[in-house]
Order: structure tokens, then C-alpha cells, then sequence
């Protein structure tokens, strides 16, 4: 008989990789998105060389920021020219929203407000796309055609 290493259980008995049943599972929470809208602000006007260190640097002193994020376009990587903050607490949100909307942020005078949560429904614009813009048309270069068709030097006229 052929041993393979792996090891045989009884009936009942658990391996070393399964997960013990009784123990509850706590989710993660993502460290991209925060777990509590109420205090997340839209700031709109922002420098494109603004940067989310930047964004938690001035906001950080109105209270517990728990995510920044300066949107950025997919294609080109540059900035959009907005992002958001979330506070811990919404009352330390309207104290930012208070001391720093219509203020200068990289020389920029910059919008802040509560985010308004995104329709599911909306229509969204299409992602742009290269189709039809004359890309993929394969060489297009070579000889220059004149009056021999194409063939390159003119010929030798026939006597």
C-alpha cells in the first residue's frame, strides 16, 4: 500500500486545518471603506497635488479621522479634483465642515460638506474607449504609390 503523507481521521475527529465550529468568526473590517457614514465628508475643489496626507493633515485637527481618500481617475491616475473624509463622530465632522469650508488647501479655496450617498440608479458614464478612434488599423506606411502603381522608382521609359 502507497502512504501519500497524508494522515486518516476516525468519524468525528477534526484536522489541525479545519475551523473549530464554536468559534465565531469576526469580520474585518475593510480598511478601505469605513464602517459609519454619518460622519463622512465630500471635499470638492481640491489641488490636484493634494494628496490624502495631505487632506488628513488638515483635517485631523477637528477630531478621529478614520479614512481619507483623494479619487483619482482610472485611466490617467491623476487626481479628480475631490475626495472625502470620515470622522469617528459626526459632531466632530460639522466642526470641520465649520472651521474649514471656503478655507485654502494648497492654494485651492476648497468646498467641504456631508457626502450625499451615491443613487444606486443613476446613470453612470461609460468608460472611455479607444474603439473606432483609428487605433488597430495594422501598418498603413510603405512605398509611395504614383503613376506605376506603386512600384517603387519610375521605370525607364519604353523607346
Amino acid at each position: 500500500m502507497l502512504r501519500t503523507g497524508c494522515q486518516q481521521h476516525q468519524p468525528g475527529e477534526m484536522s489541525e486545518t479545519e475551523a473549530v465550529p464554536d468559534t465565531p468568526v469576526e469580520e474585518t473590517p475593510n480598511a478601505e471603506e469605513p464602517l459609519n457614514d454619518e460622519g463622512k465628508l465630500y471635499v470638492g475643489n481640491l489641488a490636484f497635488k493634494t494628496t490624502e496626507d495631505g487632506l488628513r493633515e488638515a483635517f485631523g485637527s477637528h477630531g478621529e479621522i478614520t479614512f481619507a481618500r483623494v479619487i483619482s481617475d482610472r485611466d490617467s491616475g491623476r487626481s479628480r479634483g475631490f475626495g472625502f473624509v470620515t470622522f469617528a463622530e459626526k459632531d466632530e465632522a460639522q466642526l470641520a465642515i465649520d472651521a474649514l469650508n471656503e478655507t485654502e488647501l494648497d492654494g485651492r479655496t476648497i468646498r467641504v460638506n456631508f457626502a450625499q450617498p451615491r443613487d444606486p440608479n443613476a446613470p453612470r458614464p461609460p468608460r472611455r474607449s479607444y474603439r473606432g478612434r483609428g487605433r488597430g488599423r495594422g501598418f498603413r506606411g510603405g512605398r509611395a504609390r504614383g503613376e506605376n502603381g506603386g512600384e517603387g522608382a519610375a521605370a525607364a521609359p519604353e523607346s
